[in-house]
C-alpha cells in the first residue's frame, strides 16, 4: 500500500482528542533551493504539522514538545509513519 498526497494530507492535519496535532513519523529528502544541496535522507519521529500551504505544496513541521521549525515538499516525503507515498 502506498500513500497518495490526499492521504498524506489527512494524516498529518489530524488531531488528539485534546485537540493537540497527533504525531507521526516522516523520512524525506532534504532540498535547499538557494543553496542548491539536495540527497540527504532525513527522518524525524514525532513530528507535528506548524503549518501548511497549499499551493506551494509544502508542509512545516517540528518535533513534538519543540520549536525546531523544518519545511518539507510534499514531493520529497518518501514514508509518512512507516508507509512509502507516491
Amino acid at each position: 500500500m502506498m500513500l497518495k498526497s490526499k492521504d498524506v494530507e489527512q494524516l498529518i492535519k489530524e488531531k488528539l482528542a485534546s485537540g493537540r496535532p497527533k504525531p507521526f513519523s516522516i523520512l524525506w529528502l532534504s532540498y535547499d533551493k538557494q543553496r542548491d544541496t539536495a540527497g540527504r535522507v532525513m527522518k524525524m519521529d514525532r513530528a507535528v504539522l506548524v503549518s501548511h500551504y497549499t499551493k506551494e505544496r509544502i508542509i512545516k513541521i517540528t518535533p513534538y514538545g519543540l520549536n525546531a521549525i523544518t519545511s518539507v515538499h510534499y514531493d520529497l516525503i518518501l514514508y509518512l509513519n512507516e508507509t512509502p507515498t507516491t
